[in-house]
């Protein structure tokens, strides 16, 4: 099962969110939803399920405006999505990952990012790790840096087909 993160689920709470730079030109990427769209069509179609860690959906939700518990209410009712909390695995798996980052001094002389951010990317991934899976869709550099120390594959957006 996939997994998103803040930047990817973004686009469907609110499709006109600001895209996320394409690397080759620097320029804002285009067709982002559209993107988006179809990474979900193809993963319905595979009968699979998209896990949503509750750390990502909370930096969502902030922007949901009035609308939180309809989107909660329709996450949790489809069969295409897994709302994944921040349980005794999750915190387990998250103890493990700083201790790595701790021991590697992974992001020690980095930071364009801020602790809060770093702390919020480790519990995403630790909420992935947790839920056993492997594969994460993400714009969020921070999560990406990860993928060198991790079990993990960060697919970004801009590597995604247009319709």
């Amino acid at each position: 099962m996939p997994v998103f993160d803040s930047t990817t689920l973004m686009f469907l709470v609110q499709p006109n969110a600001k895209p996320p730079n394409d690397p080759a030109t620097g320029e804002p990427l285009t067709n982002v939803s559209q993107r988006i769209y179809r990474l979900i069509r193809e993963i319905e179609s595979k009968s699979q399920t998209i896990v949503i860690p509750t750390p990502a959906l909370a930096e969502v939700l902030v922007i949901a405006k009035g609308k939180i518990d309809e989107w909660i209410f329709m996450l949790q009712q489809s069969r295409h999505f897994h709302i994944a909390g921040f349980d005794v695995d999750a915190v387990k798996t998250l103890v493990h990952v700083t201790q790595k980052i701790h021991e590697n001094r992974v992001f020690e002389s980095q930071s364009p990012f801020t602790k809060a951010q770093l702390k919020y990317d480790r519990q995403i991934l630790a909420v992935a790790l947790a839920e056993n899976e492997n594969t994460i869709y993400s714009d969020d550099q921070g999560i990406k840096q990860m993928e060198r120390y991790f079990d993990v594959e960060v697919i970004q957006t801009h590597t995604l087909p247009i319709e």
